[in-house]
């Protein structure tokens, strides 16, 4: 069988949804498929429900290892795919059955290098649904636009692993954000993006998941480490510019959900990866702070 699609999935101590999950990708209509699953060190039963999964179904493919991150993890998983396109999913979340095979027959209709599913439905903790689309575009500029600041996410897309493979797309080794190395530069480096909202992905929204875990100042010093990896690869001086705005939406976010230290600490990383970094509004006494400390070569 020549896999169509590699959907990749890490898990971590998911023993509440990942049978849900599995169920779900098992009976996607695409049937040339092959699931891999990445158990990132799990401490519960999550690896034992994977393991019944994988007797009745040879299309799910384990990878067994202790804990090292969510990045990592999908790292693993790409390097293991044979698809021709690669997805992501969640081990918490769950896909329509046509999902895939929506994503990949538009894919090969247009010959893009990622298509994206403009459709999702979030999950709320008392297990309540609300749909949610992303706003398309004819222009490509103003689409992928759009796609870097309101849908950068892995998960609602597929991509053509030669492209993937071709720009050296990875995901960074980090608690926080680690899926922008990836997804930003293979949005902006994409010749072709495609769209479809035939099909939705249920994204369950969590106060235990790694994207709303609480922000440390490690995770503030590696969001300047994601983006200096980002922009190793070849941006034209626009693109740069959107990477730059795209970094002061990130900082935004970070700096409501620390305290001053930590942002001093946030605005600190990122002005020694980009020197001419500028901040201004919320957070600027921080911003203040770290270019002096900069300045005086301090290294906490």
């Amino acid at each position: 069988m020549a896999v169509k699609v590699s959907i990749i999935v890490p898990v971590y101590n998911q023993q509440a949804y990942i049978a849900q999950c599995l169920q779900s990708l098992l009976a996607q209509t695409l049937q040339d498929i092959e699931i891999i699953c990445i158990n990132d060190g799990s401490a519960d039963g999550s690896l034992a429900i994977i393991k019944q999964f994988a007797q009745t179904d040879k299309r799910l493919v384990i990878l067994d290892r202790p804990n090292q991150g969510t990045g990592s993890a999908r790292n693993a998983g790409l390097n293991a795919a044979t698809g021709e396109y690669v997805g992501f999913v969640d081990a918490d979340d769950f896909a329509d059955a046509d999902y895939f095979e929506a994503l990949y027959t538009k894919a090969k209709e247009e010959q893009a290098e990622i298509c994206c599913a403009v459709r999702r439905k979030e999950i709320n903790a008392a297990g309540q649904e609300r749909e949610v689309k992303t706003p398309v575009f004819d222009n490509m500029e103003k689409f992928k636009k759009q796609l870097l600041f309101t849908s950068a996410h892995l998960w609602s897309k597929i991509f053509l692993r030669r492209f993937v493979q071709e720009n050296n797309l990875q995901n960074a080794q980090s608690k926080h954000s680690q899926d922008l190395a990836f997804s930003i530069p293979a949005i902006l480096l994409a010749n072709h993006i495609c769209w479809t909202d035939k099909s939705a992905y249920h994204y369950r929204i969590l106060d235990t998941s790694s994207s709303r875990a609480q922000i440390s100042a490690q995770d503030c010093a590696q969001l300047a480490d994601i983006y200096a990896l980002i922009c190793r690869h070849p941006l034209t001086a626009q693109q740069q510019q959107l990477v730059m705005e795209r970094l002061k939406s990130n900082a935004r976010y970070y700096g409501k959900r620390v305290n001053f230290k930590n942002r001093v600490t946030l605005f600190k990383h990122i002005l020694a990866a980009f020197p001419s970094f500028r901040w201004k509004g919320d957070y600027k006494t921080a911003y203040v702070w770290a270019k002096v400390l900069n300045v005086l070569g301090a290294t906490k």
